[in-house]
């Protein structure tokens, strides 16, 4: 409704966001949900460089870290269930923010997006209403939570597929994209390092974490499961999202 446009009655915008909550259950974990993301083409892990906050009891600083990183791999899957294969997308924003905020004691909520493109093809393009219907959701029920985009291993048909979807993206989205260097894996290290430690770049993208997605950690007791049924009650429930 608001789409990510200035001047959208903050009131509404407030209402509109508490009722996506209520019906679209953006933590739900469904088994189709998991089953979409198996192979773990997103997910969320590590965090960009610390931040400062202040402890009110000791008037110490504590150590908290900055934005929760998502890391998002479009070239490692072909889009099976369009319904679900959305839902783990904002499912990834979902819990990103949250364990940001729980990171840091409610004062930062953010995150940082890494899109790598590496072996991305044409086949690999969700449809065009499936990213509009996303991209609405993402700018109504997570305003201001992005830090920065970065684009890695921009081939010819992720650059194809990004001039596509860039009408759906709004100006203030967009002054936050950027490409991080191609075929140099040094200078593309060096780059992420103005974001992140070292540890925290995965071994995939030239860097120190040799993190590998593991479903049963990922998806196991401390995640908030739920049906397919209870997941996809907001189409009839709240149909503006259908």
């Amino acid at each position: 409704i608001c789409g990510g446009k200035q001047g959208c009655n903050a009131e509404f915008a407030l209402s509109h966001t508490l009722e996506f909550r209520e019906k679209y259950k953006p933590w739900c974990v469904s088994p189709r949900l998991m089953k979409e993301n198996s192979i773990g083409w997103i997910y969320h892990r590590g965090y960009s460089h610390s931040i400062s906050n202040n402890n009110n009891n000791e008037g110490e600083k504590q150590d908290v870290g900055g934005h929760a990183m998502i890391w998002y791999r479009p070239g490692l899957y072909r889009v099976q269930d369009p319904e679900f294969y959305t839902r783990n997308l904002i499912h990834a924003l979902e819990s990103a923010v949250a364990e940001s905020l729980q990171r840091t004691h409610g004062t930062v909520g953010k995150y940082n997006l890494v899109l790598d493109c590496q072996h991305f093809s044409l086949s690999h393009m969700p449809r065009l209403q499936d990213v509009k219907r996303g991209m609405v959701m993402m700018q109504d029920h997570f305003p201001d939570r992005l830090g920065v985009l970065l684009l890695a291993n921009l081939s010819g048909p992720a650059q194809f597929f990004l001039k596509l979807v860039t009408p759906f993206i709004t100006e203030s989205v967009r002054s936050k994209i950027h490409a991080l260097p191609a075929n140099d894996d040094a200078k593309r290290v060096e780059a992420l390092r103005v974001l992140i430690d070292d540890d925290m770049i995965p071994y995939w993208l030239g860097g120190k974490d040799m993190y590998k997605f593991d479903y049963d950690e990922w998806y196991g007791d401390g995640v908030v499961k739920c049906t397919d049924e209870e997941a996809l009650e907001y189409l009839t429930t709240m149909p503006y999202h259908a």
